[in-house]
């Protein structure tokens, strides 16, 4: 049966080839600064509120019962967050490796009614493809969050990219053969996007067009009170938002604004994926409210 298009299939795909055109038809590349500002915006913005729907989640299944179970809810949620960050900055290239593969993991998950092999090998793309044709922007971005060493991350990544071109190729032949049209203009824009974007704008439109919306859509059309999700979104967030702020503080001097937030940006994506993964796995055949 084919599915049904969907709000954030049509948003990812409009974005996509609006800057597409625009990187080709209007305007140069644009430039790291305003690449990085629009990346931060959009996860403030967008990224963010979809896992600040966590402690929603938590309740509805019954994890938060009372104060006690609250206050445990909290403190390890931010306990797994601060294992995450001093994991990172004490093996900061074998913590960059780990999070690429539980990433994949978990953007697998925007096509969850697909098997497992194949969605697995889509969530990769998204993350490995950008590499096979921006290598060089890649390395860089590697190098900043984890060290020299990093760029031999983005090479493999270049090694590996055919492969994921393959199973990408084969994947959109296959839903065009089962008649899964809407599937199929995702994974083709996931690739032309790779291809024709920077990766920082690439990830942006993925991340806030098409993998956060989906999510946080999900819950949302699931809430009996969504006057009540709207609060629990928009206080985590802006408790999220302070935190990268901060981050950003920390990580550098103001003459090095840029590179301080294209760290906070992914590492705290890092460390905020960790806890909101484990969450998903504990909630996983638990009955909701």
């Amino acid at each position: 049966m084919t599915k049904h298009p969907t709000v954030e299939t049509f948003l990812h795909a409009g974005l996509s080839f609006a800057a597409i055109a625009a990187t080709l038809l209007v305007m140069p590349a644009p430039s790291a600064a305003m690449q990085t500002f629009a990346l931060a915006l959009g996860v403030a913005l967008i990224g963010l509120p979809h896992g600040a729907l966590d402690p929603l989640l938590a309740r509805r299944a019954g994890l938060m019962s009372d104060w006690r179970a609250v206050i445990l809810f909290h403190a390890a949620y931010l306990a797994t967050v601060g294992l995450v960050l001093a994991f990172w900055f004490t093996a900061p290239v074998l913590a960059l490796v780990i999070f690429l593969i539980y990433s994949a993991h978990h953007f697998a998950g925007d096509w969850l009614d697909k098997p497992f092999a194949q969605r697995l090998a889509i969530g990769a793309s998204v993350l490995s493809l950008p590499a096979m044709f921006h290598v060089s922007a890649v390395s860089d971005i590697y190098v900043l969050l984890s060290g020299e060493a990093a760029r031999q991350i983005a090479q493999a990544q270049l090694w590996l990219a055919p492969l994921w071109l393959l199973i990408i190729s084969g994947s959109i032949i296959g839903f065009v053969w089962q008649k899964q049209p809407w599937d199929a203009l995702e994974i083709a824009i996931l690739l032309i996007g790779a291809l024709f974007l920077p990766p920082l704008i690439f990830f942006l439109i993925y991340f806030c067009a098409l993998h956060s919306p989906r999510h946080f859509l999900a819950i949302w059309r699931a809430s009996a009170n969504r006057r009540q999700a709207a609060r629990i979104a928009g206080f985590y967030t802006v408790a999220s938002l302070l935190m990268a702020l901060a981050a950003i503080l920390a990580f550098g001097p103001a003459d090095e604004m840029i590179a301080s937030m294209q760290k906070a940006v992914f590492i705290g994506l890092a460390a905020l994926t960790v806890p909101h993964m484990v969450l998903a796995i504990i909630l996983e055949g638990r009955p909701r409210d």
